[in-house]
């Protein structure tokens, strides 16, 4: 194969899986950075709010951000209370459940979307 050749099977590739919709059965509302509300949660139902959203002080929130080509993004306190950030992937699972998976890991993390909208987020963990 020349080179032309190979340069122009990069680029279909490319664009091939550049035009795949990871989360084509999610809401679009879900890409974004949540951020835990957990004095809204309730029986099992976790709450969390777009980043920007105007918390009453606290001393640190979980955080997340979820990406359409299947990036996840998990935000928290590290050991000395500084956010760290841990990078991951995202599967659909089902109509409405999402799968988490982070490199180094054994296990997965698998949470429902109950409820999204551009001001909330309501999932079942």
């Amino acid at each position: 194969m020349g080179c032309i050749s190979r340069i122009a099977a990069a680029c279909a590739l490319f664009f091939l899986c550049s035009s795949c919709s990871f989360g084509t059965g999610l809401p679009s509302e879900i890409f974004r950075h949540w951020v835990h509300s957990y004095e809204e949660d309730e029986k099992g139902v976790q709450v969390f709010r777009p980043l920007g959203y105007e918390f009453p002080p606290s001393r640190g929130r979980d955080s997340f951000e979820m990406r359409p080509d299947g990036l996840y993004i998990w935000y928290g306190p590290g050991a000395d209370d500084r956010t760290q950030a841990r990078s991951g992937r995202w599967t659909q699972s089902g109509s409405s459940g999402v799968r988490v998976t982070f490199p180094g890991s054994n296990g997965s993390q698998e949470f429902v979307i109950l409820e999204v909208s551009p001001k909330f987020l309501r999932i079942r963990r």
